[in-house]
């Protein structure tokens, strides 16, 4: 939602990244949505037909992400063939997992799921996974303006926001009081913290 020039940029970003089939590096502050851009990403490209599978590298230690990406003919990689693999955090990643990641990309074939991964915004991210690795991800890159550099858009994403919280035939308001109040904070959390603000 939105009509700042941050977000005008980003969705333009979007489409011309969901051209690709190159891994894509989605940075952003936590909370400011980089699964969303990920599926984004996936359902405007040629793969939208087929899966998209996500997982947060924080829920899994690094042998468990190992199995569940690589091992046996339901790993992830498998699962998500021709469709899209999005990590989120992958500045988690262990030695162990990094190093499967690099082999993974190495010796794929054509026909294997492409790459999202999720970090939070840091432009000089490259300390947070090992050289070979970060070179081999970092081939297409999208950046999510956060909530307070896009304030302009702040009315119409509550609006959103509160839409999807009505549900059916029900739309709860705020008042304009609320609204300046939102405003003026600067929003640590980003969208989520926002969205569950609303919800509150």
């Amino acid at each position: 939602a939105g009509d700042s020039p941050q977000i005008r940029e980003l969705l333009r970003r979007v489409r011309l990244v969901a051209r690709s089939d190159a891994p894509v590096w989605i940075f952003g502050d936590d909370g400011s949505g980089r699964a969303i851009i990920a599926r984004v990403i996936h359902d405007r490209s040629a793969r939208r037909r087929q899966p998209f599978l996500a997982f947060n590298l924080l829920a899994y230690t690094d042998d468990e992400m190992a199995r569940v990406l690589f091992e046996g003919p339901d790993a992830a990689v498998n699962r998500a063939r021709d469709g899209s693999l999005f990590l989120e955090r992958i500045g988690s990643a262990g030695p162990a997992l990094q190093r499967a990641l690099v082999h993974y990309l190495e010796t794929r074939p054509a026909e294997s799921a492409r790459l999202l991964v999720g970090v939070q915004r840091d432009p000089g991210a490259q300390g947070i996974v090992a050289s070979d690795l970060y070179y081999r991800l970092k081939v297409l890159e999208v950046e999510i303006p956060s909530l307070k550099e896009r304030a302009r858009d702040l009315e119409q994403i509550v609006a959103r926001m509160l839409e999807r919280l009505g549900g059916e035939g029900k739309r709860p308001m705020i008042t304009a009081a609320t609204l300046r109040l939102l405003e003026r904070y600067s929003f640590p959390g980003d969208l989520l913290e926002l969205a569950h603000a609303l919800t509150h």
